[in-house]
């Protein structure tokens, strides 16, 4: 089935799920107003909408990371997971390589912000031919 998948186009992340500000909206509101318990991507999105608060309006970047982790687990936004662990290790004290490493994670799931961040890290460090194939994949 795996198989079958990745040759009618779909990419091995397909079962991941990405959901838009708006969709996080609706979400929020229908588990605020119901009195049934919620599914799992109810509790997963509602996870992910509390990781980026605390990320931008509270700086709360490793409570934030915990709540991303969780939501990941559920396979909700693993790419964005990633994508904020990369931003964290790049603040002082940075290690580059960890963010590098967590990059290429999300860039493998075709999650736009790690593979550009991943290109940069490769054209700061001089490698542009790494960077600029890193940078088609995100074209």
């Amino acid at each position: 089935a795996g198989l079958a998948a990745l040759a009618a186009g779909g990419g091995p992340h397909d079962r991941f799920a990405h959901m838009s500000p708006e969709a996080m909206e609706v979400v929020a509101n229908a588990s605020a107003s119901s009195s049934r318990p919620l599914r799992l991507e109810e509790i997963a999105a509602w996870e992910f909408r509390e990781a980026s608060l605390k990320w931008e309006l509270h700086n709360n970047l490793l409570g934030a990371i915990r709540l991303f982790g969780r939501s990941a687990q559920k396979g909700f936004e693993v790419g964005e997971y990633c994508f904020r662990w990369g931003l964290y290790h790049e603040l002082p004290p940075s290690d580059i390589e960890q963010a590098r490493r967590w990059y290429s994670r999300g860039a493998r799931m075709h999650h736009k912000g790690c593979t550009t961040m991943l290109g940069k890290m490769h054209l700061v460090q001089g490698n542009k031919e790494k960077a600029v194939e890193v940078f088609l994949q995100s074209a």
